[in-house]
């Protein structure tokens, strides 16, 4: 006579409380067709394709982005290419932290490096820029 196997408890209640029944794998690969979407917004929109939506997009990544506006692309393809490739398991916290990371630090060098009163900056560094490069711009002057 054989022996029962054990259930593997994690992966029930893994299974329980996932969104619509669908694998972490599926869901990973929506994130990432997603991310590889709004890199092609994004793109579009800078160079005036993108239409109606492209407008509304290109005027709000303007005000929190500034000059660093040309950085989002990039940023999402990264994060895309992070959902993609982590498909058999979940997305790590590391790569979009880093991600963000390495967007509010180019924002808040352009802010730094911007030249001019509070508002030249701000539409150098935009409002994200203005997040990280307010407080190191006052410590260090």
């Amino acid at each position: 006579m054989g022996r029962k196997k054990k259930k593997n408890k994690k992966k029930d209640e893994a299974d329980r409380g996932s969104f619509l029944g669908l694998s972490q794998e599926t869901k990973n690969s929506i994130y990432g067709i997603m991310m590889f979407l709004m890199a092609t917004l994004a793109t579009l929109s800078f160079f005036d394709l993108a239409g109606v939506a492209g407008e509304y997009f290109d005027s709000f990544a303007h005000t929190l982005f500034g000059w660093g506006f040309f950085l989002i692309p990039f940023a999402f393809v990264i994060m895309g290419v992070a959902f993609i490739k982590s498909v058999s398991h979940e997305i790590q916290r590391s790569a979009v932290w880093g991600t963000l990371l390495f967007v509010f630090g180019f924002l808040g060098i352009f802010y730094i490096l911007g030249e001019g009163d509070m508002a030249v900056r701000i539409e150098q560094g935009g409002y994200l820029g203005l997040v990280l490069g307010y407080p190191t711009l006052r410590f260090i002057c």
